[in-house]
């Protein structure tokens, strides 16, 4: 019987299968695909389009980089330093022969946070386990997670701050505002965005 070749297309099925793995029971959440992360002029990164981002109702961000068994690993620690910058916490879901250089590279590049799991073709079907957990990303600021988010999007996600003074309209910067609200949900003080 001959082997089915698993793509992105079929990892990004199994992460939807699979939400559970970055999501506790009964809590919602939404998963997007191929969304563009902001380069940080800070951080000297350019702009990349994440794989997979997981976003949870308490507000954690997942970053996931997809890497197949047909993907080269030259540009995984620039795009890794962009999910780390925007993101709460990052996996690499990389196939079983990537494992090793993967954690290669995350070493030498000082990305020790970033979780890794590993995928098999079992049965014609990929099949996951975690080889690694993250830990929260010390690059993370919601300033950076903020520049991925469309107007419509913040929208949305300050809908239920409505009515919780003062409005938007007080403020001369609308992104003030925003910094202000989510650095109340998250925990961040203020002077972090400067």
């Amino acid at each position: 019987m001959t082997e089915t070749k698993l793509y992105e297309g079929d990892i990004k099925e199994l992460i939807l299968r699979k939400k559970s793995s970055f999501v506790p029971n009964g809590m919602k959440s939404t998963v997007v695909f191929e969304k563009t992360l902001y380069a940080s002029k800070k951080d000297n990164t350019k702009t990349k389009i994440a794989d997979a981002l997981i976003f949870r109702e308490d507000g954690v961000i997942f970053g996931i980089e997809i890497k197949t068994e047909y993907d080269q690993l030259s540009r995984l620690p620039t795009k890794i330093k962009n999910y780390s910058l925007s993101c709460d916490y990052v996996y690499v879901i990389c196939h079983d022969k990537h494992v090793e250089k993967v954690e290669q590279v995350l070493s030498r590049y000082k990305l020790q946070h970033v979780g890794i799991i590993a995928y098999s073709n079992f049965k014609n079907r990929p099949a996951m386990g975690v080889y690694k957990e993250p830990v929260q990303s010390p690059m993370n600021t919601t300033q950076q997670s903020l520049q991925m988010l469309w107007k419509m999007e913040l929208v949305k996600i300050l809908g239920p701050f409505n009515h919780v003074v003062p409005r938007i309209d007080e403020f001369k910067n609308p992104e003030d505002f925003v910094h202000q609200r989510l650095s109340r949900k998250v925990g961040e003080p203020k002077q972090a965005y400067s």
